[in-house]
């Protein structure tokens, strides 16, 4: 076995099989299995890696029989690392129970609300979307970082009218994203016909109904992408109603009571105007047209009393100069005088403090006051 320290005890058992096989066996190509913890990182990647597609597992539903698809990836607090191994999974996952993606699945509801995707991680899950051959009905995006809006149009418009339902609501999309989702929603066309307003064919009647998009609670000018969407609207030569705002109750996602005697309009836009404040801006401060925040006025100082210390002197200063007969530094106002026959007081307040001088020289029962506020 060749020499090895005193201190090293000779290897027993599986591992000194494993030390007597040849170089070329530990490669991998003959030989032995390699001993129990060889690798204990790689093994514990390996556990993990089991345990998380199993957690995935159970958030997917798929109905063999009608080719149905429901996944609900909602609150993992995915980012858009985990995004590429999901998708990697999904499809080979989706693969072995569907025999193949040969024929299309129509997904009911795919779920990734409340998680960290930016648009990097929304383009891969659209992208493993369309290569799955998976016709997306109702797709819920909010509560994530998303701030671009062109891998949901390219997404929209290969839909073809059957999405029925866009939730992207509480992410940070502006009206520059936001005009790009609904102009492709307006200008989707199938066989040379407009998929929005889409037809509702399993009730009694078929009726028409708009497309569900909810973009609240983002950064969005919902006056200015209301002008750029009827411009737009202009272009393409539609007549119809772009958007209802659905302020009536009676409005669902499969129903709108605001336009329902006329045509109804291409897109719901629920609660459009409640939207996050703009970024950078303080709390009850508006913005320029810049965007910019105004500068702050200046503040008025405010005018301190003076100190009890102060009052005191300016008190004794005042009557001072009443009494040798020169006019005081400060002219007295609301002066009252009332004179008499014999005998004179001056009285003299200075804010809240007060002075009283006697005149000797007079003399008698009649007595004058005078009262100075400085």
């Amino acid at each position: 076995r060749g020499w090895r320290p005193r201190w090293q005890p000779a290897a027993t058992g599986e591992a000194a099989r494993w030390e007597a096989t040849p170089p070329e066996a530990k490669l991998g190509k003959v030989g032995p299995r390699k001993p129990a913890g060889w690798d204990v990182a790689r093994e514990s990647r390996k556990r993990a890696d089991d345990w998380e597609a199993s957690q995935w597992q159970q958030c997917m539903k798929f109905q063999a029989q009608a080719r149905s698809l429901r996944i609900s990836m909602s609150g993992w607090s995915m980012e858009d690392e985990d995004m590429e191994r999901w998708c990697a999974w999904f499809k080979e996952r989706l693969e072995w129970e569907a025999d193949g993606l040969g024929q299309e699945i129509a997904g009911k509801e795919v779920d990734f609300s409340d998680n960290h995707l930016t648009g990097k991680g929304v383009s891969r899950l659209l992208r493993t979307l369309k290569a799955c051959r998976i016709t997306v009905a109702v797709l819920k995006l909010h509560k994530n970082w998303l701030q671009e809006g062109a891998a949901l149009a390219e997404f929209v418009t290969n839909c073809r009218g059957g999405l029925r339902e866009l939730h992207l609501s509480h992410n940070e999309l502006d009206e520059v994203g936001a005009e790009e989702i609904c102009v492709a929603a307006a200008n989707s066309k199938q066989s040379g016909r407009f998929c929005y307003p889409h037809t509702i064919t399993d009730e009694e009647a078929p009726y028409k109904a708009p497309l569900w998009l909810r973009l609240e609670q983002n950064y969005i000018d919902h006056v200015r992408l209301q002008e750029r969407l009827e411009a737009r609207c202009q272009k393409s030569r539609r007549n119809t109603q772009v958007f209802c705002s659905v302020k009536s109750n009676g409005c669902t996602p499969r129903y709108c009571s605001v336009y329902y005697n006329s045509d109804p309009p291409v897109l719901h836009l629920k609660y459009l105007g409640n939207q996050k404040k703009p970024r950078g801006s303080r709390e009850g401060q508006s913005t320029t047209a810049d965007g910019n925040e105004p500068a702050p006025e200046p503040e008025a100082e405010e005018q301190q009393p003076p100190s009890p210390r102060r009052q005191s002197a300016q008190a004794a200063e005042a009557s001072s100069s009443w009494a040798s007969g020169a006019k005081p530094s400060k002219q007295p106002s609301d002066a009252k005088h009332s004179g008499g026959s014999s005998g004179s007081k001056a009285v003299v307040a200075a804010d809240a403090s007060s002075a009283v001088v006697d005149d000797p020289s007079a003399g008698g029962s009649s007595s004058s006051t005078t009262t100075a506020s400085a």
